[in-house]
């Protein structure tokens, strides 16, 4: 029995170690350049040469003609009380903003230096997000879910469709949890829920009908952004999280890749640069500026985090302290399943080999001495 014991023991001990020696080096295709600070970042959008971010009481623009050394040029916050920026999509030289109560904001920003208020669009509900593609505006709304409203006439849009979040019938009438985030790419949208409801990927073909082909619950989905690469999901409550979406396969989207910030934080928000080699992606109110070497998707996590004290950019080139590669992860079946590196088996092998002459040295030796 002692000598089962002690083999179960050398072969447990023996696992880990193995394991540990399986780490690889970190993905050299991106690297942080560059940190700056704002107040509450909620969402954000390139348009031009420009930045424009949601920060929960104004709306930030930058010029990012220097994408590594981003320069602020004005804070717009001329809107009604309680004053709300929380989402925001760009349509041309119109700049849609979710403002919480106050509905929907359009601004035209021909000159970015000096936005001006067009109209509001009010409505009874709470808009979180916004998005814009062709003649419609999508809102994550916190009472429904997603509200799909036909934009003909731009300053009395109609509602032709809604989709509810794990919509129930409360109390005798149709209600749904929230939509946080917001983002359409062709026939699809994008939307995340409140309070962990999940993300959810609809089709949006047929504006009146909505119809959900995905769903996945697990972190919240703070912002939303589509680029070439795929769809970045940011999310946040604990470390720091942006997968990356393959929608090869609409119906089984895959997380093909993602980084991490190890930070705790309670909000993130994203933003992908128009020439694609440039990510910024911000931890709670610290935005994080990283250059990509090549197109591929990121493998990165940033262990600390460089404190900025001011809105106002760094100014200085900043260089990655400490960096590990993150296991990406594969939504199956409507969760999410992580998928690390693959293991070395013969460092496995060799180790329980080692143990297995360990074994049969003791046992040998304890002959002799009886």
């Amino acid at each position: 029995m002692k000598l089962w014991s002690l083999f179960v023991l050398i072969l447990i001990s023996s696992i880990p170690i193995a394991i540990a020696q399986t780490g690889s080096n970190p993905d050299k295709n991106m690297t942080e350049i560059n940190v700056f600070t704002t107040y509450q970042p909620h969402s954000a959008e390139f348009f031009k040469e420009h930045l424009y971010i949601a920060d929960g009481n104004s709306l930030l623009i930058y010029n990012t003609s220097d994408p590594e050394n981003p320069r602020i040029i004005n804070r717009f916050s001329d809107f009604n009380a309680p004053g709300q920026v929380l989402g925001l999509s760009i349509s041309e030289e119109r700049l849609y903003i979710a403002s919480g109560p106050g509905w929907i904001y359009v601004l035209n920003i021909s000159d970015p230096e000096k936005p001006k208020i067009m109209y509001q669009i009010n409505n009874l509900n709470f808009a979180n997000d916004v998005a814009t593609a062709g003649e419609y505006m999508y809102v994550a709304d916190a009472n429904t879910g997603m509200l799909i409203f036909n934009l003909t006439d731009p300053r009395n849009p109609g509602l032709v469709g809604s989709f509810y979040v794990l919509r129930s019938n409360v109390s005798g009438s149709l209600q749904g949890w929230g939509g946080m985030a917001v983002a359409v790419s062709g026939n699809y949208a994008f939307l995340s829920g409140q309070k962990e409801k999940g993300f959810y990927m609809i089709d949006v073909s047929d504006p009146s009908k909505p119809r959900e082909v995905f769903h996945s619950a697990g972190k919240n989905v703070y912002d939303i952004s589509v680029s070439d690469i795929g769809v970045y999901l940011a999310r946040a409550d604990g470390t720091t999280q942006f997968d990356i979406l393959d929608l090869s396969n609409p119906s089984i989207p895959e997380i093909v890749d993602g980084f991490s910030i190890l930070d705790s934080a309670d909000r993130s928000a994203i933003a992908i640069h128009p020439s694609g080699n440039y990510i910024y992606a911000a931890s709670g109110n610290t935005w994080h500026i990283f250059k990509l070497s090549d197109k591929f998707a990121p493998e990165l996590s940033i262990e600390k985090p460089m404190p900025s004290p001011t809105i106002t950019p760094v100014q200085t080139v900043i260089p990655v302290e400490t960096a590990i590669i993150t296991p990406a992860a594969t939504i199956i079946n409507g969760d999410e399943k992580t998928t690390g590196k693959p293991v070395n088996y013969s460092i496995i092998i060799v180790s329980i080999f080692i143990g297995s002459i360990v074994l049969f040295y003791w046992v040998w030796k304890n002959k002799i001495k009886r």
